[in-house]
């Protein structure tokens, strides 16, 4: 269990995009737009939270590295 917790400590902050259609989701900004509070973790969305855009599944995301 402590493995997943600092996964997911990792991945706060964290920005990922879109393999399919390159829509950004960052974790500070959330989503307000679509109804995801600021501060909202990639992780935290629910299993069957879909791009906003394309409509594609989590499993599309990668994260993008820090820098951007």
């Amino acid at each position: 269990m402590a493995f997943v917790k600092n996964v997911k400590n990792n991945m706060a902050g964290k920005s990922f995009i879109c393999k399919v259609c390159g829509y950004k989701y960052n974790t500070d900004k959330g989503d307000v737009e679509h109804n995801i509070k600021l501060g909202t973790a990639f992780f935290e969305l629910g299993d069957d939270w879909v791009c906003p855009i394309c409509h594609q599944p989590k499993s599309v995301f990668e994260p993008l590295p820090l820098e951007e």
